[in-house]
């Protein structure tokens, strides 16, 4: 007698709540495993069995069979391509290469680090090691500078795999992507959580890195004094020494009415010109079609898109897709490198003759 197949659901956990109790989503069908996509969860229920079974049940037999099909031994890319592949999602090429490219680098820096925790016994040893994982992730960033797919993918690992070494590091991390990669930087403020560490309330965040230090003085004879309490100054040097490290990271400039970005690192007076990979055949930093406006509201970039403004004109006016409420005109009244979801915008210049003419922005 053939058993009959039992009707279950997926669910892929959505994180914690207020309580610290799991969340999760429930999946019942195609449609909400390709609108709630976790990368992570989809792969172990492949793994186990669950997935293809779970496809039998919901009569989606060919998917099913297509996934069984799939070797569990194979290289982890083409393992995630297969299964993108059998489910037939309509998800973009690019973004679809990241989400391959993030998720086995992170597989892959996991395997590493369980590995090390297994022969390592002292505990010290366990730390340093990982911290030399961690600085052979900047490294591989950084040979990867003008990809910016292979950037976003590696550092999206790098976020998920040491948060708590980016949350000690990240001056550092932003002193040497400037330098050596400055796509990075945008990767990291296009991700609303580790953004904050560049854009929010800079004083609080060296105040409670200096809060209860005290300052050890030295005398001109070398010895040292008794500890004195901080002072002002000494909290106010790094925060004015960061802000203006992070004004000068982008400056638009029009010349002959064709804009470009020069990044100052204000490191060794390195600059990224109009040369920049960051401006090549505006695949990474957009314009607008300014001719399409002519003082008319237009769509740039759909809602459900998101976008990272970079440079707004004081000629340009510009709010998130359809939104009539909240509508900037300018830099001066935008959040820095504010997130929108879907981009309008409104020129009545059809030529960009300097940079209050000219709408810079990133796809998230």
């Amino acid at each position: 007698m053939q058993l009959k197949n039992i009707r279950f659901n997926l669910k892929f956990s959505t994180g914690k709540n207020a309580d610290g109790e799991e969340q999760f989503v429930v999946i019942r069908s195609i449609k909400d495993l390709e609108d709630n996509l976790n990368v992570d969860e989809l792969y172990l229920y492949f793994m186990s069995g669950q997935l293809a079974r779970w496809l039998t049940v919901i009569d989606e037999g060919k998917k099913a069979e297509a996934i069984s099909k799939i070797d569990k031994k194979a290289n982890i890319n083409e393992q995630l391509k297969a299964i993108f592949s059998a489910l037939d999602f309509k998800l973009d090429k690019d973004e679809l290469a990241v989400l391959v490219e993030s998720y086995s680098y992170s597989k892959l820096i996991q395997d590493q680090k369980r590995d090390m925790a297994s022969i390592l016994e002292n505990v010290q040893e366990v730390i340093k090691q990982d911290f030399a994982r961690y600085t052979h992730c900047l490294n591989d960033i950084i040979a990867s500078a003008t990809d910016f797919g292979a950037v976003k993918a590696k550092v999206r690992a790098l976020l998920k795999n040491f948060p708590e070494q980016f949350s000690l590091d990240w001056k550092r991390f932003y002193d040497l992507m400037i330098f050596h990669c400055p796509l990075a930087i945008f990767v990291v403020l296009m991700n609303e959580k580790y953004r904050n560490f560049f854009l929010v309330d800079e004083a609080n965040a060296f105040s409670n890195f200096y809060n209860g230090i005290e300052v050890l003085a030295t005398s001109d004879d070398g010895k040292t004094k008794e500890s004195n309490p901080k002072q002002e100054h000494q909290i106010n040097d790094p925060i004015r020494y960061f802000v203006e490290r992070f004004s000068n990271l982008l400056t638009v400039h029009c010349s002959n009415n064709q804009p470009y970005i020069i990044l100052d690192a204000n490191c060794s007076n390195q600059r990224f010109d109009e040369g920049s990979y960051l401006m090549k055949d505006n695949l990474i930093i957009k314009e607008v079609d300014y001719s399409k406006s002519e003082g008319e509201w237009q769509d740039a970039v759909d809602k459900g898109n998101k976008v990272m403004i970079l440079h707004c004109g004081n000629n340009v006016t510009i709010r998130p897709s359809g939104d009539k409420e909240h509508q900037y005109k300018g830099e001066d009244q935008l959040p820095p490198f504010a997130i929108f979801n879907g981009l309008d915008f409104r020129t009545s210049s059809s030529y960009t003759s300097s940079r209050n003419d000219v709408l810079m922005y990133m796809e998230v």
